[in-house]
Parts: structure tokens; C-alpha cells; sequence
């Protein structure tokens, strides 16, 4: 299962990203974006990281291990460009077995992500698809 997080944003600087070394998607503006902003909030964040679909961060609050993505290949309409974030919640087979550290709609790291984003100004369209 997976958060996937969309909304509308003029506040990234796709320019200043560097280059996607796998493919060239952008989203390297709002993982940092939001590293910076976890980790304010407690949370242990790794670097950010090109993937063949855009960027990600590894985060990490106690036992909790969560792949966070930003992508974003659309147009740029009127200065705005529409972003995605996918949380995944990596879980082992036994976990997925027994039913246990299931990502759900009220995960504590969405909830946080969530915040940050509706404290921006600049954020519009805010929604949130869960993806089985």
C-alpha cells in the first residue's frame, strides 16, 4: 500500500535541481524540501536520491522505515506545476503475513507531511489517493 500525495506548487525551483542521472524527472526540490522539514519534526532522513520516476528520501522515526518520493514530469501551467509524494512503508514478508506495520490513512509520517504542506501558502489542490 501506498500514500500518493498530489498538489500544485509555484515554490519549487526545478532549475536548481541537478540532473536526474537515471531519467529526467524532477523532484529533487521537494524531497529536500520536505528532509529539511521531517527532520525539524524528529524524523531521521537520508539523503535524497534520483530513481527512474524522480527522487526519494529514506526516512526513519523509531522502528519505522518509509521510502517518501517526489516526482513531477508536467507541464508548468501559469508559473505552477503539479507535484506527486508517495509514502511507502516497507514491510517484511512475515509482517505482510501476520497483517502488522501496515501504511494507513492516519500513519503518523503522512499526518506530518500532510501539515507541512497545508502550512505553504503556495500549495494548492491538495489531495491524497491510497493505493493498494
Amino acid at each position: 500500500m501506498a500514500q500518493l500525495i498530489t498538489f500544485k506548487s509555484s515554490t519549487f525551483d526545478v532549475a536548481r535541481e541537478a540532473p536526474n542521472p537515471v531519467n529526467p524527472i524532477f523532484g529533487e526540490s521537494v524531497v529536500n524540501w520536505l528532509r529539511a522539514a521531517l527532520r525539524e519534526a524528529g524524523y531521521e532522513v537520508s539523503d535524497a536520491a534520483p530513481e527512474d520516476w524522480g527522487w526519494y528520501i529514506d526516512v526513519r522515526r523509531g522502528p519505522d522505515l518509509y521510502f517518501v518520493g517526489a516526482t513531477s514530469d508536467g507541464d508548468v501551467v501559469e508559473g505552477t506545476r503539479e507535484w506527486t509524494v508517495q509514502i511507502h512503508k516497507p514491510r517484511t514478508f512475515m509482517a505482510r503475513l501476520r497483517g502488522q506495520g501496515a501504511l494507513s490513512a492516519s500513519d503518523e509520517l503522512t499526518a506530518t507531511i500532510l501539515t507541512i504542506l497545508r502550512r505553504d501558502a503556495d500549495v494548492r489542490d491538495l489531495a491524497v489517493d491510497t493505493q493498494a
